[in-house]
């Protein structure tokens, strides 16, 4: 492999990595029972076999209950598969922002510094899965796809 690309795979790596550890790091954080139970509950009901609208009702949110029951399947039914999730969409905003950048013409660098940025500002302040940082990821995938 040329130098190039395995620099390119190590740069992406690295913005995952900052994003998925900055996630779990804060997600652990405080916990608002009102709202951060929404998710929880809607996934581990998916797990279970319910069907939304049928079996339980949520504001909205069902595209995150059915991504919490895969992460839940995984890893079990427990606090840590929960903060993964959003761990995980955290990483894979950093890499939408890093992508979206390039795309816009920044250059590698400063396209890598403010992605990273993205890692402080996307879940953090919430920590674990709830449907509006969803909705959030969802449009900058949407508007990448747009301008590709």
């Amino acid at each position: 492999m040329e130098p190039r690309r395995a620099f390119e795979g190590l740069r992406l790596v690295a913005l995952f990595a900052v994003g998925l550890l900055v996630g779990l790091h804060y997600a652990r954080m405080g916990y608002m029972p009102l709202d951060q139970s929404i998710c929880f509950d809607g996934g581990w009901r998916v797990l279970c076999g319910q069907i939304p609208l049928r079996d339980y009702t949520a504001p909205n949110g069902f595209t995150v209950h059915v991504m919490q029951a895969a992460f839940f399947a995984v890893f079990g039914v427990n606090w840590f598969a929960y903060c993964l999730h959003a761990a995980v969409i955290n990483a894979l905003a950093v890499l939408l922002v890093d992508r979206l950048l390039l795309r816009l013409g920044l250059e590698r660098w400063a396209s890598s510094a403010f992605a990273s940025c993205t890692a402080f500002a996307f879940y953090p302040p919430f920590g674990v899965p709830y449907m509006d940082q969803h909705a959030f990821f969802f449009s900058l995938l949407a508007l990448l796809l747009a301008i590709t």
